[in-house]
């Protein structure tokens, strides 16, 4: 007996594969997208124009045909739809809020970035507000902040003020716009590894803020790795007598040594192909003395590549962008 097919769901699936295809070529004819996805050039044509006429697709210059008649060809919109990026992290030892609207393909349309004392539960609404009036458009809004959220409460968070509240629902709720909040040296680690096409290898991103205690991102065969609580990469508690509050990072010996020490048990926990470092005070110098340290206690064979990030913002701001657009593109409702 053949399954039953439900045609509905049958022409949302085919107008995801096609919307997916353009979306990825950027622009292509008929037939290019039908050579893409498998599917018939009468289809291919059907679902092309109602994604037209929904403003998600527009029709370009004819192109030639190798001697036959010219193809029309298709460009996808990517300012169809967007998503409303902002992180936090330290900068110049000052607090600094940095926020993005992204398109459709990823890239970023406007920015606007500002120094904050304290951030409360509220402080980015007058943000936001601004953008959504600028860019109606949004219909994802991502926030990476330097803590952990759990079963809806901020556990564990650098601004003391987030710390116990519904961060995410709160914000989600009010805007009614679907919200999602990740660790920032998480979003680092994924941003990092993503734009340096790592897939299989596992990789270890350590950021060192100065102004905060440190903290790792663990990306591991393709994925992020958070643990049962979302508390993997919470290496501030690792007990290896370095008061991280206190310690002098310009004092090349004492930090190159707590570094090392660090890199150690990481080395030693997650057995990393490559460990990234990241922070504003780190040279090639330091790196080479980690390294040194290191196979001073541990065998070379199982030290891997420790390298360095010179632009954790980047990696960061990648990262968040990549985890918005997957809420966006897994959202059927939004287009």
């Amino acid at each position: 007996m053949k399954p039953i097919v439900n045609p509905i769901v049958m022409k949302e699936v085919n107008t995801d594969i096609v919307r997916n295809a353009l979306r990825i070529e950027k622009q292509a004819t008929k037939q290019r997208v039908s050579t893409l996805t498998g599917l018939s050039t009468v289809t291919v044509g059907t679902i092309l124009n109602q994604l037209i006429k929904d403003k998600e697709v527009y029709e370009t210059d004819l192109v030639p045909s190798n001697g036959g008649r010219p193809a029309r060809s298709f460009c996808y919109n990517a300012e169809f739809t967007h998503t409303l990026i902002i992180y936090t992290h330290v900068q110049s030892n000052k607090n600094t809020v940095f926020s993005s609207i992204i398109n459709l393909f990823g890239e970023c349309v406007l920015e606007k970035n500002f120094t904050i004392e304290k951030i409360f539960l509220d402080s980015f609404e007058p943000l936001i507000d601004e953008m959504i009036k600028k860019y109606p458009t949004i219909k994802a809004i991502g926030f990476g902040l330097p803590g952990i959220e759990y079963d809806h409460v901020m556990m564990i968070n650098d601004y003391e003020h987030l710390k116990d509240t519904c961060f995410t629902e709160h914000y989600k709720n009010k805007y009614s716009i679907p919200t999602i909040t990740e660790n920032d040296v998480n979003l680092a680690a994924l941003g990092y590894c993503h734009s340096h096409f790592i897939e299989d290898n596992a990789v270890v991103y350590i950021y060192f803020p100065q102004k905060y205690e440190p903290g790792a991102g663990i990306f591991i065969n393709g994925d992020l790795y958070k643990g049962m609580n979302n508390f993997a990469g919470e290496i501030k508690y690792l007990p290896i007598g370095i008061n991280w509050k206190e310690i002098n990072y310009f004092d090349f010996d004492t930090i190159c040594s707590a570094i090392s020490k660090l890199v150690i048990a990481v080395i030693c926990t997650f057995n990393p192909t490559q460990i990234i470092v990241s922070g504003e005070f780190l040279t090639d110098s330091h790196l080479q003395r980690i390294l040194w340290n290191c196979k001073q206690t541990i065998d070379e064979i199982v030290t891997p590549q420790i390298l360095m990030s010179e632009n954790f913002d980047l990696d960061f701001k990648n990262g968040l962008s990549i985890r918005t657009l997957e809420l966006v593109k897994s959202q059927k409702s939004f287009y």
